[in-house]
């Protein structure tokens, strides 16, 4: 056990020098787990595996929904709002799934790019760098594996101590159970299976945003390195300088089309993730001042800062990208360009504009990922809750109710 948690907090190096694809590897697995990865060549038992993975996610919208309307009648309202915060997030799940699937060739595809790029560096300190941001993957992989499956815990231990249900799903064929008490172990397994697969599902559309931008900000880094060493070694000739002034330009491109690649997946992804945050943020917001005793308030905004850290990790990488990015064009003005040739300072001069162009990931588009707009989010929230504080909303729906 010693051991495993070396390896993944780490502080053990493995025997084979690792590379940046293997930061990907759990990515894979996971997404092969839940059916959205296949193998090769098809068996029986894999098409089944993907068979009821697909069942299970487009069955999980109406099981959700249909859950929360019953638990409209049956439940207090503070339980059915909780039941509909996971609701928003589970409808949209489906969806995530779905772009991932459709761009999962072009992301199998930079396994290559980044083969490539690793093969540019030879030096210990820089394969280091490497084997550092692999770990650092893997550390962000597993930090969200641990909270998702603390929560999941949570839920349904919290469940069977008050003898309930944990989202009270639409699961017509366990109902036909005529004993009581049977029937209630058998949904109460059913939804906790179901709850764990759909936070293996959801865990794995956030995360793997944030893996990727780690890893390509370990390239930006090590770029920025080698471009600030141009010229400065004595022994190589003007040729050989100019070359690795080429390479340097080339890693560059190839870094710039995994940028494009990354974010054309994450785009949608991440804007529907923002979307699906504002709406539990009004149904949070409601449930906290209105309907929530103490216990449920704490539970409620707990659950809202999760929602916060689907979107956080991608936007806190993100961020950190285009600080690295704006390292590049001062690489450029700082390395012993006198140094080189006159062919080379002209190409120097053209590889300086290209890198000053901004690399940011946005939302189809409509705004930019990044940290300032998830604590934006958050910002709103808390200004949402003191405006509705102030204006005694909670206090006056509750005497209205009562």
């Amino acid at each position: 056990m010693h051991r495993v948690m070396e390896y993944i907090f780490g502080r053990r190096r493995l025997v084979v020098k690792s590379g940046t694809n293997d930061s990907f590897e759990l990515l894979f697995l996971i997404w092969k787990i839940i059916g959205v990865e296949h193998s090769r060549s098809y068996g029986f038992f894999q098409l089944f595996h993907v068979f009821c993975c697909w069942a299970l996610l487009l069955y999980s919208p109406a099981a959700y929904n249909m859950g929360f309307l019953r638990a409209l009648k049956t439940l207090p309202m503070a339980s059915a709002l909780n039941i509909l915060q996971t609701d928003i997030n589970v409808s949209i799940l489906l969806f995530k799934v779905v772009i991932i699937k459709f761009h999962l060739k072009r992301l199998r595809s930079l396994r290559d790019i980044f083969k490539r790029l690793d093969e540019r560096y030879h030096n210990p300190e820089e394969r280091a760098q490497i084997d550092e941001s692999v770990a650092i993957c893997r550390r962000i992989i597993y930090i969200y594996i641990f909270v998702y499956f603390t929560f999941a815990f949570l839920s349904w231990i919290t469940a069977i101590m008050a003898g309930e249900l944990i989202y009270s799903l639409w699961l017509p064929f366990v109902e036909l159970i005529p004993h009581q008490g049977w029937q209630y172990w058998a949904r109460f397994s059913v939804e906790a299976f179901y709850l764990y697969f759909l936070i293996l599902v959801c865990l794995i559309c956030d995360v793997y945003p944030a893996v990727y931008i780690r890893a390509i900000r370990t390239h930006v880094h090590l770029l920025a390195g080698r471009i600030s060493r141009l010229g400065s070694n004595p022994d190589l000739s003007a040729e050989e300088n100019h070359q690795e002034l080429v390479d340097c330009i080339l890693s560059h491109q190839e870094l710039m089309r995994v940028v494009e690649v990354v974010s054309a997946v994450t785009s949608l992804t991440l804007f529907l993730q923002f979307t699906v945050a504002a709406m539990i943020l009004c149904v949070c917001m409601l449930n906290a001042l209105i309907f929530a005793d103490r216990a449920g308030q704490i539970m409620t905004v707990g659950y809202y800062m999760g929602v916060l850290l689907q979107t956080g990790g991608a936007c806190f990488q993100a961020s950190m990208l285009e600080a690295e990015c704006v390292k590049l064009p001062l690489a450029i003005f700082h390395c012993q360009w006198l140094n080189l040739d006159r062919h080379s300072r002209s190409l120097l001069t053209f590889f300086m504009q290209r890198a000053q162009v901004n690399v940011c990931f946005t939302a189809i588009k409509l705004f930019q990922i990044n940290l300032r707009t998830n604590l934006s989010l958050a910002k709103f929230s808390f200004t949402l809750y003191t405006f509705m504080n102030e204006m005694g909303f909670g206090g006056d729906t509750n005497e209205k109710i009562s």
